[in-house]
């Protein structure tokens, strides 16, 4: 058996993750970068790969992989203009909802979405003929059927807070 674990964080100011190419908006408020310093959109802070091999009857081997992941970061926009006394400027390419409670913006990758879990297996047989040798293998991924959500529609209609 085997078991991988891994704790990390990341955060960045890019609403594209730095990603390169066209159409891609550079920042929320060009005059301040700042708007958007947050968690990145790929910051996953807990993963977890547990795996072996077992050896069944007949020298069948089955290799079975669990993982588990924290959810991916969500971030929330709207397409609709609070006021500018609710931080959102007419110059802004996009808006984060209004947080009445807290009387300030949502933070950009301010929520985290569902933790996503798969277990996938694999058989196999090898078979010796002499000197040679040949493997069958048989692979099934994400065996329970579970949805794993990597990906939100993060835009939020409207004006009105949270």
């Amino acid at each position: 058996m085997q078991v991988a674990y891994a704790l990390g964080s990341a955060s960045n100011n890019s609403i594209g993750n730095l990603a390169n190419g066209i159409g891609q908006t550079p920042a929320t408020n060009p005059f301040d970068y700042s708007v958007d310093q947050g968690p990145a959109s790929n910051d996953q802070l807990h993963i977890l790969n547990v795996s072996g091999s077992l050896l069944l009857p007949w020298d069948i081997s089955l290799a079975p992989l669990f993982r588990a992941t924290s959810g991916i970061r969500v971030n929330p926009v709207t397409n609709g203009r609070p006021s500018s006394a609710q931080g959102c400027q007419v110059y802004y390419s996009q808006c984060y909802p209004f947080n009445i409670a807290e009387g300030q913006p949502v933070a950009r990758n301010s929520f985290i979405g569902e933790p996503n879990w798969t277990v996938s297996a694999r058989l196999s047989k090898e078979v010796r003929f002499g000197t040679r040798s040949l493997t069958g293998m048989i692979e099934a991924f994400n065996l329970t059927n579970r949805v794993n959500y990597t990906g939100y529609n993060n835009n939020i209609g409207g004006t009105t807070g949270l």
